[in-house]
């Protein structure tokens, strides 16, 4: 896996990040952690102003694929309010959508969905998925049409490790991938008045290989083979 961005905030700060927005309301503690001792957490006031960090990278593959921990942790939206709660985008003289996750409340359920942006301007969107209250780890890939005409680029999201409904396969989205060069999460656009509360983010990984990152947990798993030895003639396994 070649890892263009690891933002673990282990350091108990928010250096990890190449830059911040709204940073008064961006903190880094325990309070958000779900890998580790720190996470990242995100107050949304009511003001509608976007808060997040921005991770800055080069990527020079035709795929590009991230995961990051989430917990919505009771967040208040109002009945039809959704936002961005990931946003990769590139620059090119001005700056150019790639691909917004966003969260949105469905009668007091939270969703996602990514939507994939094509050259055009136009996206075309994953189905929202119904997610619990809980903390989540999230994990997307868009992959870059085969040639400047064809229209075969694909948008996928996994959550914990399960695909979800409405992968996306017909964008022609090749001309984007030379410009993407940042990474935002948190309440990072599209905020509503309406939305209030603290939600958490944590472990965010970005490779440009398509390989799979899924749960930290399954990262850390060690594969032991069990000793062998012989104790007054009694073979032990153990």
């Amino acid at each position: 896996m070649t890892v263009l961005v690891t933002v673990d905030l282990e350091e108990g700060d928010l250096s990890d990040f190449t830059s911040t927005a709204n940073a008064t309301d961006l903190s880094v503690g325990a309070a958000g952690a779900m890998v580790g001792s720190n996470g990242l957490s995100v107050v949304q006031d009511g003001t509608a102003t976007s808060t997040r960090g921005e991770s800055a990278f080069t990527i020079t593959t035709n795929v590009i694929r991230w995961r990051f921990y989430f917990d919505p942790n009771g967040l208040s939206m109002g009945g039809t309010d959704d936002h961005v709660i990931c946003h990769l985008h590139g620059t090119g003289g001005a700056t150019t959508n790639v691909g917004l996750l966003y969260l949105d409340n469905n009668g007091g359920t939270y969703q996602i969905r990514l939507n994939g942006y094509d050259d055009a301007a136009g996206h075309t969107d994953t189905t929202y998925t119904a997610i619990s209250d809980t903390s989540h780890y999230i994990e997307c890939q868009i992959e870059r049409a085969t040639t400047d005409v064809a229209s075969d680029g694909t948008v996928t999201v996994w959550i914990d490790g399960t695909e979800t409904a409405g992968t996306v396969t017909t964008l022609d989205n090749y001309d984007l991938f030379p410009t993407i060069d940042e990474i935002r999460i948190g309440a990072a656009a599209s905020l509503d008045t309406t939305t209030t509360g603290t939600y958490y983010f944590d472990d965010l990984i970005v490779n440009d290989d398509g390989s799979e990152i899924g749960s930290a947990v399954s990262a850390l798993e060690v594969n032991i083979t069990p000793a062998t030895t012989r104790v007054q003639g009694v073979k032990v396994v153990g």
